[in-house]
């Protein structure tokens, strides 16, 4: 959504949240099935809506089916070149963690930028509180998306490290990526030229076509949930909402996501739709966020998220666009089909957008494996330089009512079984900077 409705009116931004997966940029679902919350960001706000898991939608234990329908010869090479390009990180003991900084606050999660004292190297800890998990009804969530991160490796998603699980709270432990947000740098730069649009789709692109090889739908593309990297590459984040729909012959009904970037087939159950929708929800927000990297501002925007589909659904068809943005007008017009076995997508294991002539000029396996120039490398001072990142203040209290949360986490022993894969903290922990030894560090600050 970048910054809200337009990049060149954004006088504010909601920053580093990081709610409920584990990116520095999540807005909070709302606690119940209407209650919309905003994104405040300009007069043009932006909602974040998630309708909640009923039982058919919730995540099995199960493993992603990897190289199913994989018929495309390309396809498979280059899915194997990204998995040769991945990390894998041994865990680490959570008492190696060193605190150095706050990264992000949400309503149950602090992200923190942690140092493995026994390496030096960073992560990003995401440290959410067991009581307000069980009172927002996350607890599904998050499980969901420990169990993705840790079973899938593409050097363009984020990448996981550890689980813990204490007393009070549960912590996700991944790589850190200190070039900031998607979100930053677009609102640095509203109107990106071309050759930079088409490296940064070709970033995601390669991520969701990974995603969808597996059957997993990510359902919230979005600047926020792409992180930049030391080279500059975009980083796919937070598979707080991704569903794996190999269970379920494809489909979901689950009403989630971002409204300005949610295909209508999400919200309105008509044709195609009505028992629910595919993987190609993703590729309408990817022509959603392509076309918000050249225009500056997302096409369908508004408070009510009923209102930006009706939009969507009704005006997509009627979109102009410029006779200068060439292969990528026509690309994001294929993309932005309503009607979902229209729109461009995978097929028979293909990726048919990527085989778009808005790709040509991309070499696949350069961007695998990092090595292609990106069109902008932050700046970073040192491991744990985040002047890329917004001042996000003090670090809240999320603890104040202990009785309640206490009483929550009591009344809801089951939870214990969800977490049973985490490794346990045998001893209680102190709240906020007792728990980590405390390192002051004015470059990072």
């Amino acid at each position: 959504m970048g910054c809200g409705g337009s990049h060149e009116e954004a006088t504010s931004r909601t920053v580093l949240t990081g709610e409920p997966g584990t990116s520095y940029g999540r807005s909070l679902p709302p606690e119940s099935d209407r209650e919309w919350e905003h994104r405040k960001r300009d007069s043009n706000v932006g909602v974040v809506f998630d309708l909640g898991l009923p039982e058919e939608d919730i995540l099995k234990a199960k493993a992603p089916r990897r190289g199913a329908r994989r018929r495309s010869l390309a396809g498979a090479a280059l899915y194997d070149i990204a998995e040769r390009a991945s990390v894998v990180h041994e865990p680490i003991p959570f008492d190696d963690l060193e605190h150095i900084t706050l990264l992000g606050t949400g309503s149950y999660a602090r992200v923190r930028l942690v140092k493995d004292k026994t390496s030096g190297d960073v992560f990003a800890l995401k440290v959410m509180n067991r009581g307000l998990i069980i009172k927002l009804k996350q607890v599904d969530h998050i499980k969901s998306e420990r169990f993705l991160l840790e079973n899938l490796t593409h050097p363009l998603l984020q990448r996981f490290v550890c689980a813990y699980t204490g007393p009070d709270d549960v912590y996700l432990l991944t790589e850190a990526y200190m070039g900031g947000d998607f979100f930053g740098l677009l609102c640095k730069t509203p109107v990106l030229p071309l050759p930079s649009a088409r490296f940064y789709c070709a970033c995601v692109s390669a991520a969701l076509e990974y995603l969808h090889s597996r059957f997993i739908c990510y359902r919230d593309l979005k600047p926020e949930n792409l992180l930049v990297d030391s080279k500059g590459y975009l980083i796919l984040c937070d598979l707080g909402f991704a569903k794996d729909l190999s269970a379920s012959g494809g489909r979901t009904l689950t009403r989630c996501g971002t409204a300005e970037y949610a295909a209508p087939e999400i919200m309105i159950r008509t044709g195609e739709s009505v028992n629910g929708y595919e993987l190609k929800v993703d590729w309408w927000a990817f022509g959603i966020l392509l076309y918000e990297m050249l225009k500056g501002k997302a096409p369908f925007r508004g408070d009510d998220p009923d209102v930006v589909t009706k939009r969507a659904a009704e005006r997509a068809h009627m979109i102009q666009y410029p006779e200068e943005w060439g292969d990528a007008g026509d690309f994001i017009r294929q993309l932005l089909i309503v009607t979902p076995s229209k729109r461009l997508g995978m097929k028979d294991g293909s990726c048919l957008p990527r085989r778009h002539p808005f790709f040509n000029e991309v070499n696949w396996e350069a961007m695998l494996t990092r090595a292609a120039p990106a069109p902008h490398v932050p700046v970073i001072a040192n491991t744990t330089d985040v002047s890329n990142f917004g001042d996000v203040g003090e670090e809240p209290d999320l603890r104040a009512d202990v009785a309640e949360h206490q009483q929550m986490i009591a009344k809801n022993k089951f939870v214990e079984s969800l977490f049973e894969s985490w490794v346990v903290l045998p001893k209680p922990l102190p709240h906020q900077e007792d728990s980590f030894h405390i390192r002051k560090d004015e470059s990072s600050v």
